[in-house]
C-alpha cells in the first residue's frame, strides 16, 4: 500500500509499505477512510529531523475495521470506528478507563508508534483505542474529533451555569471549549497572540478576548473575575508554548485543565508551589 512517509529534511514522498501486522490478540487493524491535519503535524512539516525519516506521521485518523485478533470483542469487522493513537502500558489503572493519556508508561514514543509507524492507510492499535461509531460521517469526521476532546475535559472539569472561563489557545480545540463553555451557560475569556483567531473568538460568543502580546492574561482573567479567580481555567494552546502556559492557567484559576497533552504531567514539576493557586488536570486526572 502507498503511504506518505517524512524526508529527512521535512517534506514527503509517496512510498509503498507494508501492511501492518497485528502483533497480539487485542489489536485491530482498520482502513484510514479520513484524517486530519493536528498543529503537531505542522511543526514537522519542512523541518529537519533525521531520527524521523520515512515515519508516516498523523494521528487524526477514522476509518474501517479490516481485521480483528481472537481476543477482540469490542468491534468487528465492517465497522466504523474512530482511532486514538496514545498507547499506554494497559495495565495500570488509567488504560482500562481510557485516560492512557494520563498513564506513566505513556511516552511520546508509544505515541509516534501509533501515529507514525501504523498509520498510511491503515491503522494498528490495541482494540481500546478503537470506538465504533456507526453513524459517523466522514467529512466531519474532524470536527467531532476536536469536540470530543473538548468534552473530555469539560465534563469532569464540573463546568456548570455562571461559571467564569478562561481559556488559552484560540486554535481548533481552544475555540471548541469556548462553544462547549457558553452552550453550558459560563462566561468565557479566551487568550491568544494572533489577532485573527481572537476576531473569530469574538464571532464564537466570547465575553472578552485577550492578545497577550501585549496584555497580562493573569491579570486580565482576575479583572474578568473581579479579583477571585475564575472558576476554570482551560490549556489548549500546547506544544512548546506550555512551559509559559500552564503556569498563567494555575495562577488564573481555580481548576485548571489541558485539553489534550500528556506533557503537561511532565511539565507541572513546579505544581504545589505557594504561587499558584489552581490543581492542574489533564485529561480527568490530576497532575502529580
Amino acid at each position: 500500500m502507498n503511504a506518505a512517509l517524512k524526508t529527512e529534511n521535512g517534506r514527503f514522498t509517496i512510498e509503498e509499505v507494508e501492511t501492518p501486522v497485528l502483533p497480539a490478540a487485542d489489536w485491530v487493524r482498520a482502513r484510514t477512510r479520513v484524517a486530519g491535519i493536528c498543529g503537531t503535524d505542522l511543526r514537522h512539516w519542512d523541518k529537519h529531523e533525521p531520527e524521523l525519516a520515512c515515519h508516516v506521521v498523523g494521528h487524526e485518523t477514522a476509518g474501517e475495521v479490516v481485521e480483528v485478533a481472537p481476543d477482540v470483542t469490542s468491534v468487528a469487522v465492517g465497522d466504523r470506528v474512530v482511532v486514538k493513537t496514545v498507547l499506554g502500558c494497559g495495565e495500570c489503572d488509567w488504560c482500562p478507563t481510557r485516560d492512557a493519556i494520563i498513564c506513566a508508561g505513556t511516552s511520546m514514543r508509544s505515541v509516534r508508534r501509533a501515529s507514525r509507524e501504523s498509520m498510511p492507510s491503515m491503522a494498528s492499535a490495541r482494540s481500546t483505542n478503537f470506538t465504533s461509531c456507526p453513524r459517523i460521517r466522514f467529512r466531519r469526521r474532524g470536527n467531532d474529533r476536536h469536540l470530543s476532546v473538548c468534552l473530555h475535559a469539560q465534563h469532569p472539569s464540573g463546568l456548570t451555569i455562571g461559571d467564569k472561563v478562561a481559556i488559552i489557545g484560540a486554535g481548533p480545540i481552544g475555540l471548541r471549549q469556548l462553544m462547549l463553555a457558553k452552550a453550558s451557560g459560563a462566561d468565557g475569556i479566551i487568550v491568544d497572540k494572533i489577532d485573527n483567531f481572537l476576531e473569530l473568538a469574538r464571532k464564537l460568543g466570547a465575553d472578552r478576548v485577550i492578545n497577550s502580546a501585549g496584555e497580562d492574561p493573569v491579570g486580565a482573567a482576575m479583572e474578568f473575575s473581579d479579583g477571585r479567580g475564575v472558576d476554570i481555567a482551560f490549556e489548549c494552546a500546547g506544544g512548546e508554548s506550555m512551559a509559559g502556559t500552564l503556569p498563567q492557567v494555575t495562577q488564573m484559576a481555580r481548576w485548571c485543565w489541558s485539553a489534550g497533552s500528556a506533557r503537561a504531567r511532565q511539565q507541572m514539576r513546579w505544581s504545589g508551589s505557594g504561587s499558584h493557586r489552581g490543581r492542574l488536570c489533564s485529561h480527568g486526572g490530576v497532575s502529580r
